[in-house]
């Protein structure tokens, strides 16, 4: 089935002459150009106004991790990200002991005794 759209559907009378056919389709192709571009910005404002009330229920909900010394981590291994093949390596190894903490999400790890920095 051939596609139908806006500008091949003839709302005008057999009647009228061909001038008046093409002002009016000009006319409505003017029109749907114009309620496009109003269309398209309040799309853009519905979603920006979406993620926004997302980010802050998904806040509500997670706090950020706080580890202290003496605690067992895991150690998540970025390599693994950009790598191509090795998908069925193990994401992340440990067990490790929080020896230290450094700053906000920095740690240093122990394992068997060996500091890691």
């Amino acid at each position: 089935m051939k596609a139908r759209l806006p500008i091949d559907i003839d709302d005008i009378d057999c009647d009228v002459d061909q001038m008046t056919a093409e002002e009016s389709r000009h006319e409505r192709v003017k029109h749907l150009a114009e309620s496009l571009v109003a269309t398209r910005k309040t799309a853009a404002e519905n979603i920006q106004s979406a993620q926004t009330k997302q980010i802050q229920r998904f806040d509500l909900k997670r706090e950020a991790p706080t580890y202290q010394v003496g605690n067992k981590v895991l150690r998540y291994n970025r390599r693994c990200d950009t790598r191509m093949g090795d998908k069925l390596q193990q994401r992340f190894t440990g067990p490790f002991v929080v020896a230290e903490v450094l700053g906000h999400s920095v740690f240093r790890l122990h394992k068997d005794g060996v500091v890691m920095s």
